[in-house]
């Protein structure tokens, strides 16, 4: 009996490709977000990443991820050749960096002056880790990290909500919580929520964990990608400490449906 794989399966949903993604230099958790079509999927993030400082090498390393799965793929069906997800980021690698120093050419020959437009990815990320003593962006998947999901709920009236929640790979919810806090900006409280959330995690010895938010202005300051803003500053450098607890951490984009149940603690805390 033949059974036609689904493109979402193929480039999404199987587990081959979720390393593939994990892997990248985006570190991309990609069975967040499984419920909505692949199309839409990979509309999202080309959206999203389009947001991003250096948005230009993002996008290499998302479609040099497709192309890798593709590939891997392929050599395994029709030339009966099987690469093991190891493997496979080795592969998506080289095609970055091949894509790098083609897109280096391209914009020397439009700049003739031969400033380059952008830095290099993989540079960035070096200096990320750098800066902070363990990997920020985690390239190697681990299964028994925890995932915490936060998000805010900000009133003009300077109030806001917070919500987190903490689950398993497996979805379930090992620990959640809300509280309401004063903030200057929703982008003021979604920093709050985030150091809340790292707080609650500690106090419950969970030091493997990936930080889920949907502010992508928040995570750029965090992650160091943008200067911190004034209202933000100190909560940030709060953050930055607290990661030092951790012995395994990440910080990665969520699109607001995907945050739901962070979501409405948030909206619940803000009514008390």
């Amino acid at each position: 009996m033949l059974i036609v794989e689904s493109c979402a399966h193929l480039f999404r949903d199987c587990p081959y490709a979720n390393k593939i993604w994990a892997g990248s230099i985006l570190g991309i958790r990609a069975h967040i977000g499984k419920e909505i079509n692949i199309q839409s999927w990979i509309i999202n993030w080309l959206s999203l990443i389009q947001k991003l400082p250096d948005w230009e090498s993002s996008a290499l390393s998302f479609l040099c991820s497709l192309w890798t799965i593709w590939g891997c793929q392929c050599k395994k069906i029709f030339q009966k050749e099987v690469i093991l997800p190891y493997g496979a980021i080795k592969v998506y690698e080289f095609s970055y960096n091949m894509a790098l120093k083609a897109e280096e050419v391209r914009s020397s020959r439009l700049n003739p002056k031969g400033v380059m437009r952008h830095c290099r990815a993989d540079d960035q990320l070096l200096d990320l880790r750098n800066s902070i003593t363990f990997p920020l962006i985690s390239a190697k998947y681990n299964c028994d990290q925890l995932e915490l999901f936060v998000d805010d709920s900000w009133h003009k009236n300077l109030s806001a909500g917070l919500g987190w929640v903490i689950k398993r790979s497996s979805r379930e919810v090992v620990l959640q919580g809300a509280r309401s806090l004063a903030a200057q900006s929703a982008e003021q409280a979604e920093a709050l929520a985030i150091r809340e959330g790292l707080i609650a995690a500690l106090k419950s010895n969970y030091v493997h964990i990936a930080v889920f938010s949907d502010c992508l202005q928040v995570l750029s300051q965090v992650l160091k990608l943008n200067q911190l803003h004034h209202g933000t500053k100190t909560i940030i450098e709060d953050i930055l400490n607290l990661v030092h607890n951790f012995h395994c951490i990440s910080f990665c984009f969520v699109p607001r449906n995907c945050n739901m149940v962070a979501h409405r603690l948030a909206k619940g805390a803000i009514r008390m």
